[in-house]
């Protein structure tokens, strides 16, 4: 089997991860300060919010992902016996791209919708708030959702032996479900409930509040009441759908 494609399509995808390196490099105070100061690094960011480094984030999400999945569909279609006819050897080319288009598409959209739903519930409450600055903020709020959980997750793929089951892709390995899966194999509403209760997406969680606060002027205590109405919403409607949608088949 000819792996030139294959290795040709994960160097492209790799320099395209050390590409989006670069303005996260220029970006590492404040990076850095998502982590190690948070209150003050966010504080900066509602006075220049910018989108570069947190579309730089997502962008190394994608890239990650999509060459660590790749590497399994790779190993799916070298398992299957037989020779590789030439649907599949453009399919091996093609497919890590298309991973990367797909993750990309996802992760934006949730940042813009979960950004949406907080600007939401902010006006409600009575915030005055600009949907750029916030939109910013949010967005290097997911750093540790996006870079630390990005790499766990490319890393149990590719080396932990996960297979590309709906589980998986439903749960993170860093999640409740990824680490416990017998206790919701049976259970979909459950799987996805666990699912959300991750480390990484709780800690973006929280600097998201903070975010917030220094965004809208509001005091900490009212922006941790829009992030818990936010992430009980979020919660309620995975769930709901799910459990509506198991009902309507059973």
């Amino acid at each position: 089997m000819a792996m030139w494609p294959f290795t040709a399509a994960l160097g492209v995808l790799g320099l395209g991860t050390l590409a989006c390196l670069i303005p996260l490099a220029r970006r590492r105070e404040r990076l850095g300060g998502m982590l190690l100061a948070p209150r003050s690094a966010l504080r900066d960011v509602a006075g220049q919010p910018d989108w570069i480094a947190p579309l730089s984030l997502v962008l190394v999400f994608a890239l990650l992902g999509s060459m660590a999945q790749s590497g399994k569909f790779l190993e799916a279609i070298g398992g299957s016996g037989g020779g590789i006819s030439d649907s599949e050897r453009i399919l091996i080319v093609i497919v890590p791209f298309l991973m990367v288009v797909g993750i990309l598409a996802f992760n934006l959209g949730a940042w813009v919708v979960r950004t949406g739903c907080i600007w939401l519930l902010a006006r409600i409450s009575g915030e005055k708030t600009r949907f750029y600055p916030l939109l910013s903020a949010v967005g290097y709020a997911s750093l540790p959702e996006w870079l630390f959980g990005g790499i766990i997750t490319a890393c149990v793929i590719a080396f932990g032996g996960a297979d590309l089951s709906p589980t998986f892709s439903i749960a993170p390995p860093t999640s409740l479900a990824g680490l416990f899966p017998d206790l919701t194999a049976e259970n979909m509403p459950l799987q996805h409930l666990f699912g959300r209760i991750e480390p990484f997406g709780l800690w973006s969680l929280v600097l998201a509040v903070i975010g917030v606060q220094r965004v809208c002027g509001c005091a900490m205590r009212k922006a941790a009441l829009i992030g818990a109405i936010y992430w009980m919403l979020v919660l309620g409607t995975t769930v709901g759908v799910v459990a509506i949608r198991d009902a309507a088949i059973g």
